[in-house]
Formats: structure tokens, sequence, C-alpha cells
């Protein structure tokens, strides 16, 4: 399926695009590096998918007021294993004024 179908079928969230250059082992858990914004779930297990694009494994949950974050991968030893990016969200309008946005990553 194409990002752009992916997308659509998604309106309610906000699509990041950024790089995925990292070495993960399957089977073994990850947690996202997100500070002062609450991520779900906390860690999850990296399973290998066969599908052209990988589903979204992890929900970053911001305020409406949010203006940028920097996303990061740790392993279980909270050792950095895909370096944080700093992503700025400006320009983003929440598609219901009161209701968090949130970021899949």
């Amino acid at each position: 399926m194409s990002i752009l179908k992916v997308q659509n079928q998604f309106q309610h969230n906000m699509y990041i695009e950024s790089s995925s250059t990292c070495q993960l082992v399957p089977r073994k858990p990850y947690k996202p590096r997100c500070e002062h914004y609450k991520c779900q779930p906390q860690t999850e297990i990296f399973e290998v998918d066969s599908a052209p694009n990988y589903h979204p494994t992890f929900e970053v949950i911001l305020s409406d007021e949010a203006e940028e974050l920097t996303l990061g991968l740790l392993n279980k030893h909270d050792e950095e294993v895909w370096a944080s990016r700093q992503v700025f969200l400006t320009g983003y309008k929440s598609q219901e004024a009161n209701s968090p946005q949130m970021v899949k990553t």
C-alpha cells in the first residue's frame, strides 16, 4: 500500500517523514525517546514484516500547542539505536480543535 493511501486512511494522524536507517534486531524490545510527551506503548517487540510498508508501532501524544519535538529510539539498555531527530510541527492543524495530536512512528 502506498504512503498516500495510508495518509488518506489516517487523516486524523500526522505523517512525519524521516530517515529510517537503523539496525533493529527481530524479537527484541525497543522504546521511543520523546521527552516531555506521552508515548504509547512504552516498549514494543520489533517484528520483521515482509510488507512493503511497516505499520506504525508507537503513538506520540502531543498538546495542540506543541511546535516541535525530538524523536529517537532506544534499546532495552536505554542506548540510542535510531539517532534522535528534531521534528517541527508548525503549520499542522488538528482535525478536532480540542483533541490532542497523535504522531504515529
